[in-house]
This record gives structure tokens, C-alpha cells and sequence, in this order.
């Protein structure tokens, strides 16, 4: 698996967000307040996650309309604001 950057801030299936962005090769995801799972892996290049509610798809990394995505690689970094709940995120 390629390596990638994770900046955290602060067991559903998935979680929800209350804002996702990315510029560049850095996505920032604010969760909201409840206990949300992020799960991150490589997948065909790119980083995939756990099927975020507010996410087109599970390579989309931004609210934003269209799926944009975000290269599995060591440039890339993911900014994680958690919320209040109890939060968790790794890769598999």
C-alpha cells in the first residue's frame, strides 16, 4: 500500500461529514458529532475510504459536486476534524 499523510484534529459502517474539501493533494474532512469510522486504503492509485454519508462516492474526497479524487501517494495528506463523538481512523 502506498503511504499517505494523516493530520487528526480532535463501529458504524460509515461516517458523516459536515464539510469535505481538496485542494491539491490535500482533502480536509470535518466530521459531525457522532461516533463516526474512517477507514482509508489504496485502491487502483487512489485513496478509497469507507462510504462517507456527503460523499458521492468512496473515492470522492470532497462535498463539492463530481467525484474528485485524491492519489495514493506520500504528497497526499488527509486533515481530519472530528466531532464530539467517539472517533477512529486507520487503513486497512
Amino acid at each position: 500500500m502506498a503511504a499517505f499523510g494523516v493530520l487528526l484534529a480532535a463501529h458504524p459502517a460509515s461516517a458523516a461529514l459536515s464539510s469535505a474539501t481538496l485542494a491539491g493533494s490535500t482533502a480536509t474532512l470535518t466530521f459531525d458529532g457522532a461516533d463516526d469510522v474512517l477507514t482509508v486504503d489504496d485502491s487502483g492509485g487512489r485513496l478509497r475510504h469507507n462510504a462517507i454519508a456527503g460523499l458521492e462516492t468512496v473515492l470522492d474526497w470532497s462535498s463539492a459536486a463530481g467525484e474528485q479524487t485524491l492519489p495514493a501517494t506520500t504528497a497526499s495528506l488527509l486533515v481530519l476534524n472530528f466531532g464530539a463523538g467517539a472517533d477512529t481512523a486507520g487503513s486497512r
